[in-house]
Protein backbone atom coordinates (compact mmCIF):
# COMPACT_ATOMS: atom_id res chain seq x y z
CA UNK A 1 0.00 0.00 0.00
CA UNK A 2 1.30 3.24 -0.75
CA UNK A 3 1.79 5.85 1.77
CA UNK A 4 -1.24 8.10 0.33
CA UNK A 5 -3.18 5.00 0.78
CA UNK A 6 -1.85 4.58 4.23
CA UNK A 7 -3.13 7.91 5.42
CA UNK A 8 -6.35 7.88 3.63
CA UNK A 9 -6.83 4.89 5.43
CA UNK A 10 -6.00 5.83 9.01
CA UNK A 11 -8.58 8.88 8.18
CA UNK A 12 -11.27 6.65 7.39
CA UNK A 13 -10.66 4.09 10.42
CA UNK A 14 -10.43 7.13 12.95
CA UNK A 15 -13.75 8.72 11.26
CA UNK A 16 -15.81 5.49 11.40
CA UNK A 17 -14.89 4.71 15.32
CA UNK A 18 -16.07 7.97 16.71
CA UNK A 19 -14.78 10.06 19.33
CA UNK A 20 -12.71 8.15 22.32
CA UNK A 21 -11.98 12.01 23.64
CA UNK A 22 -13.20 11.05 27.73
CA UNK A 23 -16.41 12.37 28.93
CA UNK A 24 -17.98 12.38 25.15
CA UNK A 25 -21.35 11.04 24.99
CA UNK A 26 -21.34 7.46 23.61
CA UNK A 27 -22.66 7.08 20.01
CA UNK A 28 -26.70 6.94 20.02
CA UNK A 29 -26.41 3.68 18.73
CA UNK A 30 -24.38 2.72 21.53
CA UNK A 31 -26.87 3.59 24.43
CA UNK A 32 -29.41 1.21 25.89
CA UNK A 33 -31.99 0.15 23.37
CA UNK A 34 -35.11 0.44 23.84
CA UNK A 35 -37.10 2.54 26.11
CA UNK A 36 -35.39 4.51 28.82
CA UNK A 37 -35.20 2.17 32.64
CA UNK A 38 -35.71 4.10 35.20
CA UNK A 39 -32.54 3.78 37.98
CA UNK A 40 -32.33 2.67 41.30
CA UNK A 41 -29.30 3.37 42.95
CA UNK A 42 -28.38 0.92 46.05
CA UNK A 43 -26.21 2.51 48.39
CA UNK A 44 -24.40 1.10 51.71
CA UNK A 45 -22.80 3.44 54.19
CA UNK A 46 -19.90 1.60 53.80
CA UNK A 47 -18.73 -2.19 52.70
CA UNK A 48 -18.98 -4.89 55.16
CA UNK A 49 -15.90 -5.47 57.58
CA UNK A 50 -13.06 -6.65 55.17
CA UNK A 51 -12.98 -4.00 52.66
CA UNK A 52 -10.78 -5.23 50.14
CA UNK A 53 -11.36 -9.14 50.99
CA UNK A 54 -15.03 -8.44 50.74
CA UNK A 55 -14.34 -6.88 47.39
CA UNK A 56 -12.81 -9.48 46.30
CA UNK A 57 -15.59 -11.57 46.98
CA UNK A 58 -18.05 -9.87 44.88
CA UNK A 59 -16.61 -12.18 41.96
CA UNK A 60 -17.91 -15.35 43.43
CA UNK A 61 -21.48 -14.01 44.92
CA UNK A 62 -25.03 -13.68 43.38
CA UNK A 63 -24.63 -9.90 42.99
CA UNK A 64 -21.83 -9.69 40.69
CA UNK A 65 -23.46 -12.98 38.83
CA UNK A 66 -26.15 -10.34 37.23
CA UNK A 67 -24.27 -7.28 36.25
CA UNK A 68 -20.64 -5.85 35.82
CA UNK A 69 -18.62 -5.65 38.36
CA UNK A 70 -15.88 -2.83 38.42
CA UNK A 71 -12.95 -3.73 39.62
CA UNK A 72 -11.38 -0.44 40.77
CA UNK A 73 -14.19 2.18 42.02
CA UNK A 74 -12.78 4.21 44.70
CA UNK A 75 -14.38 6.83 46.72
CA UNK A 76 -12.72 10.66 46.41
CA UNK A 77 -13.47 11.56 50.06
CA UNK A 78 -12.86 9.67 53.33
CA UNK A 79 -15.80 10.63 54.79
CA UNK A 80 -19.36 9.13 54.09
CA UNK A 81 -20.90 12.55 54.13
CA UNK A 82 -19.03 14.03 51.50
CA UNK A 83 -18.61 10.40 49.18
CA UNK A 84 -22.73 10.92 49.46
CA UNK A 85 -22.53 14.85 47.96
CA UNK A 86 -20.05 13.66 45.72
CA UNK A 87 -22.00 11.00 43.94
CA UNK A 88 -25.21 12.72 44.50
CA UNK A 89 -24.93 16.55 44.37
CA UNK A 90 -27.56 18.50 45.46
CA UNK A 91 -27.80 22.19 47.31
CA UNK A 92 -25.26 21.22 49.69
CA UNK A 93 -23.30 19.40 47.11
CA UNK A 94 -19.24 20.01 46.66
CA UNK A 95 -18.80 22.80 44.18
CA UNK A 96 -16.48 22.01 41.10
CA UNK A 97 -16.57 18.42 42.46
CA UNK A 98 -19.95 16.69 41.53
CA UNK A 99 -19.79 14.12 38.34
CA UNK A 100 -23.04 15.92 37.20
CA UNK A 101 -24.73 18.65 39.65
CA UNK A 102 -27.79 17.48 41.66
CA UNK A 103 -28.02 13.97 40.38
CA UNK A 104 -31.60 13.69 40.87
CA UNK A 105 -32.67 16.93 39.46
CA UNK A 106 -31.03 15.74 36.53
CA UNK A 107 -33.61 13.08 36.32
CA UNK A 108 -36.70 14.86 36.85
CA UNK A 109 -35.89 17.20 34.12
CA UNK A 110 -35.64 14.62 31.86
CA UNK A 111 -39.27 13.57 32.61
CA UNK A 112 -38.13 10.84 35.38
CA UNK A 113 -40.59 10.16 38.25
CA UNK A 114 -39.32 10.53 42.00
CA UNK A 115 -41.09 7.75 44.00
CA UNK A 116 -40.08 6.32 47.85
CA UNK A 117 -39.14 2.79 47.51
CA UNK A 118 -38.09 0.51 49.74
CA UNK A 119 -36.62 -3.28 49.70
CA UNK A 120 -40.26 -4.86 50.45
CA UNK A 121 -42.18 -2.81 47.72
CA UNK A 122 -40.31 -1.98 44.53
CA UNK A 123 -43.25 -1.42 41.85
CA UNK A 124 -43.10 1.88 41.82
CA UNK A 125 -39.91 1.55 39.57
CA UNK A 126 -42.10 0.04 36.60
CA UNK A 127 -45.84 1.35 37.31
CA UNK A 128 -47.10 4.80 36.69
CA UNK A 129 -46.31 7.15 34.20
CA UNK A 130 -42.53 6.83 32.82
CA UNK A 131 -39.25 5.82 34.24
CA UNK A 132 -38.43 6.09 37.70
CA UNK A 133 -35.16 7.40 39.28
CA UNK A 134 -34.91 6.39 43.03
CA UNK A 135 -31.97 6.37 45.77
CA UNK A 136 -32.51 3.24 48.44
CA UNK A 137 -30.23 3.30 51.65
CA UNK A 138 -29.01 -0.21 52.68
CA UNK A 139 -28.69 -0.77 56.18
CA UNK A 140 -27.97 -3.56 58.33
CA UNK A 141 -24.64 -5.48 58.87
CA UNK A 142 -24.42 -6.83 55.69
CA UNK A 143 -25.49 -4.75 52.56
CA UNK A 144 -24.15 -6.04 49.88
CA UNK A 145 -26.02 -9.56 50.31
CA UNK A 146 -29.16 -7.07 51.05
CA UNK A 147 -28.41 -5.11 47.82
CA UNK A 148 -28.16 -8.86 45.82
CA UNK A 149 -31.30 -9.69 47.45
CA UNK A 150 -33.46 -6.86 45.96
CA UNK A 151 -31.55 -7.05 42.60
CA UNK A 152 -32.68 -11.03 42.25
CA UNK A 153 -36.17 -9.55 43.48
CA UNK A 154 -36.34 -6.93 40.67
CA UNK A 155 -35.34 -9.52 37.92
CA UNK A 156 -37.89 -12.20 39.01
CA UNK A 157 -40.93 -9.40 39.12
CA UNK A 158 -40.25 -10.00 35.42
CA UNK A 159 -39.57 -6.22 35.37
CA UNK A 160 -35.85 -6.88 35.59
CA UNK A 161 -35.06 -5.32 32.04
CA UNK A 162 -36.47 -2.41 32.72
CA UNK A 163 -34.60 -0.86 35.97
CA UNK A 164 -31.24 0.04 35.60
CA UNK A 165 -29.77 -0.82 38.86
CA UNK A 166 -26.03 0.22 40.19
CA UNK A 167 -24.64 -0.28 44.12
CA UNK A 168 -21.85 1.11 45.49
CA UNK A 169 -21.05 2.04 49.19
CA UNK A 170 -19.71 5.21 50.58
CA UNK A 171 -16.86 4.04 52.14
CA UNK A 172 -14.97 0.87 51.53
CA UNK A 173 -13.74 -0.74 55.73
CA UNK A 174 -14.78 2.00 58.05
CA UNK A 175 -12.14 0.96 60.17
CA UNK A 176 -9.33 1.09 57.83
CA UNK A 177 -7.11 4.65 58.35
CA UNK A 178 -8.19 7.85 56.64
CA UNK A 179 -6.97 8.31 52.90
CA UNK A 180 -6.28 4.76 52.94
CA UNK A 181 -7.23 2.37 50.06
CA UNK A 182 -8.93 0.06 52.60
CA UNK A 183 -11.06 3.06 53.54
CA UNK A 184 -11.47 4.30 49.34
CA UNK A 185 -11.64 1.32 47.87
CA UNK A 186 -15.74 0.77 47.57
CA UNK A 187 -17.71 -2.35 45.95
CA UNK A 188 -19.40 -1.04 42.43
CA UNK A 189 -22.02 -3.06 40.32
CA UNK A 190 -24.03 -2.20 37.73
CA UNK A 191 -26.82 -4.12 35.89
CA UNK A 192 -29.73 -4.32 33.44
CA UNK A 193 -31.19 -7.70 33.16
CA UNK A 194 -31.06 -8.79 29.28
CA UNK A 195 -30.07 -5.69 28.04
CA UNK A 196 -26.20 -5.32 29.32
CA UNK A 197 -23.89 -7.78 30.09
CA UNK A 198 -23.65 -9.83 33.41
CA UNK A 199 -20.97 -11.85 35.62
CA UNK A 200 -18.62 -9.64 34.07
CA UNK A 201 -15.59 -7.38 35.34
CA UNK A 202 -14.15 -3.85 33.99
CA UNK A 203 -10.29 -3.30 35.38
CA UNK A 204 -10.76 0.87 35.05
CA UNK A 205 -10.03 2.87 37.21
CA UNK A 206 -13.35 4.78 38.24
CA UNK A 207 -14.83 6.99 40.84
CA UNK A 208 -18.52 7.85 42.63
CA UNK A 209 -18.58 11.37 40.78
CA UNK A 210 -18.16 8.94 37.23
CA UNK A 211 -20.94 6.23 38.27
CA UNK A 212 -23.63 9.48 38.37
CA UNK A 213 -22.28 10.44 34.78
CA UNK A 214 -22.51 7.09 33.44
CA UNK A 215 -26.25 6.51 34.16
CA UNK A 216 -27.26 9.44 32.91
CA UNK A 217 -25.00 8.27 29.65
CA UNK A 218 -26.65 4.99 29.96
CA UNK A 219 -30.39 6.52 29.81
CA UNK A 220 -29.70 8.93 26.40
CA UNK A 221 -29.72 11.93 29.03
CA UNK A 222 -26.39 13.35 27.49
CA UNK A 223 -23.68 14.83 29.20
CA UNK A 224 -23.89 18.39 30.24
CA UNK A 225 -21.23 18.65 33.57
CA UNK A 226 -20.78 22.71 35.12
CA UNK A 227 -17.48 23.97 34.54
CA UNK A 228 -14.89 21.99 37.25
CA UNK A 229 -17.07 19.32 37.02
CA UNK A 230 -14.62 15.79 37.11
CA UNK A 231 -16.78 12.89 36.90
CA UNK A 232 -16.70 11.32 33.39
CA UNK A 233 -19.37 9.00 31.81
CA UNK A 234 -17.74 5.14 31.30
CA UNK A 235 -20.83 4.03 29.86
CA UNK A 236 -18.68 2.86 26.66
CA UNK A 237 -16.27 0.71 29.08
CA UNK A 238 -19.83 -0.84 30.07
CA UNK A 239 -21.07 -1.32 26.48
CA UNK A 240 -17.45 -2.28 25.19
CA UNK A 241 -17.25 0.39 23.02
CA UNK A 242 -13.61 1.84 22.23
CA UNK A 243 -13.11 4.61 25.08
CA UNK A 244 -9.62 6.39 25.80
CA UNK A 245 -9.95 6.55 29.90
CA UNK A 246 -8.43 8.80 32.16
CA UNK A 247 -6.90 6.12 34.42
CA UNK A 248 -6.80 7.68 37.72
CA UNK A 249 -8.71 8.80 40.66
CA UNK A 250 -7.60 11.76 43.06
CA UNK A 251 -9.07 11.82 47.07
CA UNK A 252 -8.93 14.13 49.46
CA UNK A 253 -8.94 13.73 52.93
CA UNK A 254 -12.18 15.77 54.49
CA UNK A 255 -10.42 17.20 57.79
CA UNK A 256 -6.64 17.30 57.07
CA UNK A 257 -4.35 16.52 59.93
CA UNK A 258 -1.28 18.21 59.79
CA UNK A 259 1.87 15.94 59.41
CA UNK A 260 -1.01 13.38 57.98
CA UNK A 261 -1.64 12.20 54.45
CA UNK A 262 -3.87 14.93 52.62
CA UNK A 263 -4.74 13.45 49.28
CA UNK A 264 -4.06 10.20 47.32
CA UNK A 265 -4.17 9.42 43.68
CA UNK A 266 -4.33 5.51 42.83
CA UNK A 267 -4.26 4.34 38.90
CA UNK A 268 -4.23 0.71 38.32
CA UNK A 269 0.25 0.67 38.35
CA UNK A 270 0.73 2.92 40.75
CA UNK A 271 -0.22 5.08 44.36
CA UNK A 272 0.79 8.74 45.63
CA UNK A 273 0.12 10.10 48.92
CA UNK A 274 0.60 13.72 49.57
CA UNK A 275 0.73 14.90 53.05
CA UNK A 276 3.13 17.51 55.33
CA UNK A 277 2.42 20.79 54.45
CA UNK A 278 2.19 19.95 50.28
CA UNK A 279 -1.24 20.47 49.27
CA UNK A 280 -3.59 19.34 46.60
CA UNK A 281 -5.77 22.08 44.43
Amino acid sequence: MSRRGWLAWCVLAISSCGSDVPGAPIPREGRLKGDPPSVLILLAEAAEPGGLDRQGTLADGPLAARGTRMEWAFARFDGADAARRDLLGGADGLPGLTGGGDLRARFVAAGYRTPEVSGADLSALWTGDGPAFAVLDLEGDQPLDQAAGIVAAIDGSGHGSEVLWAVTALQGDPSAAPLSEGRLHVPTVIGLAGRMDAAELRPQVVSHADLGSTLLDLCGLGLSPGPGAEGVSFARILLKQPHAWRGHVVARRVEPVDGEPRAWVRSLKWRLVVGGEERMT
